[in-house]
């Protein structure tokens, strides 16, 4: 039986909704950020192939401890990555077009959506 390795990321208060996502490693980087006016390391970019898709997410701890090909689930909020940073951070493109196939309105007021992915690929 495969081992399935779980990130926690940080979910601001305010989220409602956890999301697990499992997938196999694809590439795995550290990343900075300055804390304080200091740089320091701030956690890992892992790309995961899931359900033959590609996702990015930020885990803690140093990116040596992640194996390419190995399975492993981070669970946290689903946020997009604004455009500017595409062109200002070491990202692995992983754009894609998606349709919304269904929308849902939750007791809450907020809304569940289920994406597909579109036949065409995300301009650069």
């Amino acid at each position: 039986m495969d081992s399935v390795r779980r990130f926690e990321t940080s979910v601001p208060p305010e989220a409602s909704s956890e999301y697990v996502m499992t997938g196999a490693v694809i590439s795995a980087a550290d990343f900075r950020v300055a804390r304080r006016s200091r740089p320091g390391h701030g956690g890992t970019d892992v790309v995961l192939s899931v359900g033959g898709e590609l996702v990015q997410a930020q885990v803690p701890g140093p990116a040596s401890t992640l194996i390419v090909g190995a399975r492993v689930a981070v669970a946290g909020e689903v946020t997009l990555i604004p455009d500017h940073e595409w062109g200002s951070f070491p990202l692995v493109d992983t754009r894609r077009r998606w349709l919304i196939a269904d929308v849902r309105t939750l007791g809450d007021g907020e809304y569940f959506l289920l994406l597909d992915p579109a036949a065409e690929p995300a301009e650069s």
